[in-house]
């Protein structure tokens, strides 16, 4: 266990090291300040800044869940795998006193809590950001804010550990960036093609937290959901434990 701990230590002292780190996280709380500003400023007197108050950590979540973490997650895994094999510092993670599995779970728990972080620096921003906006702070509408941005850690969590399988394909990480935009955005597309299709994409549920909102959605459909997700989050984890376990760096 302490060999696990350490190595995750490592993996966010390494991630915090990239200068791209502080410029996304920097990017996280100026950009719900900046729309706020100008929703603030140039829709007030439509009438339309009172409306979005209350809704605003949630429109500022939905872009966060579906295009900027995701795309960030992608970078972040390609570095992690794609990178550190290209670079040939892998080799020197591997000789260390630590399992495969173990090196690949502190990889895939530092993405977790990345996305932990940028979820929660998102929120904190967001809130703080309704400051410009009218109505914006009610008991209700922190705590319903707070609920979205704790239950979107699921879908983000699949989309981490699905960018840790597709990392490893490749020496290049642009080409991993490259691979995991395309497919995300695919199966992203899907369901409008395919309705049908909706209903077994990970994908299709990054914004999940849309139904823990009010009294809409029944309990046994939201446990049937978080069981897929689950069950999706253990076979791309087996399938890129597997994968690094057998390539040769």
């Amino acid at each position: 266990m302490f060999s696990l701990t350490a190595n995750i230590r490592n993996e966010m002292h390494k991630w915090w090291l990239h200068r791209k780190t502080k410029w996304f996280l920097l990017a996280i709380v100026l950009l719900p300040v900046g729309f706020a500003w100008l929703i603030a400023n140039v829709q007030v007197s439509m009438g339309i800044s009172a409306i979005i108050g209350t809704d605003f950590p949630l429109i500022m979540l939905g872009l966060l869940t579906t295009i900027l973490l995701p795309l960030y997650l992608f970078m972040t895994a390609a570095d992690s795998f794609s990178g550190e094999s290209a670079a040939r510092t892998m080799k020197i993670v591997l000789v260390r006193p630590i399992t495969r599995s173990k090196i690949f779970a502190s990889k895939v728990i530092s993405l977790i809590v990345i996305a932990i972080i940028t979820l929660a620096g998102g929120w904190l921003a967001s809130l703080l950001s309704g400051l410009f906006l009218e109505n914006s702070w009610s008991l209700s509408g922190i705590w319903d804010g707070a609920a979205a941005y704790m239950v979107a850690l699921v879908p983000m969590a699949v989309v981490a550990i699905f960018a840790a399988l597709v990392a490893q394909w490749f020496q290049s990480s642009t080409t991993a960036i490259i691979l995991c935009i395309a497919i995300y955005g695919a199966l992203k597309l899907l369901p409008y093609l395919l309705p049908q299709a909706s209903v077994w994409s990970p994908f299709a549920y990054t914004d999940w937290y849309s139904m823990w909102l009010g009294n809409g959605v029944s309990f046994m459909k939201l446990f049937s959901v978080f069981v897929f997700l689950l069950s999706c989050s253990i076979i791309v984890y087996m399938a890129g434990l597997l994968q690094f376990a057998r390539r040769q760096y």
